[in-house]
């Protein structure tokens, strides 16, 4: 019977700031094209260089990141402010 040691990849995470400043780009993205799907606000951050270009790194971080400053209301603000 084998067991599985730790794996050798070393994962990194966002830091607090790094995603505090995702956030406020994809706020920015979002209040200049109001409205975007998640797909055009993925394809901005891709542009900006903010994510990569890939649907398992790139879409689903900004699909969570928008999901998480909608049900923070960041989002709703600009939406009554346009």
């Amino acid at each position: 019977m084998s067991v599985y040691g730790t794996s050798p990849r070393k994962r990194t995470r966002r830091t607090r700031a790094e995603i505090e400043a995702l956030d406020a780009a994809l706020i920015e993205i979002v209040e200049q094209g109001s409205p975007v799907t998640v797909r055009q606000a993925f394809y901005q951050a891709v542009n900006r260089g903010l994510v990569p270009e890939s649907e398992t790194k790139g879409y689903r971080v900004v699909q969570r990141r928008l999901a998480a400053l909608r049900a923070g209301d960041e989002l709703d603000e600009i939406r009554g402010a346009a």
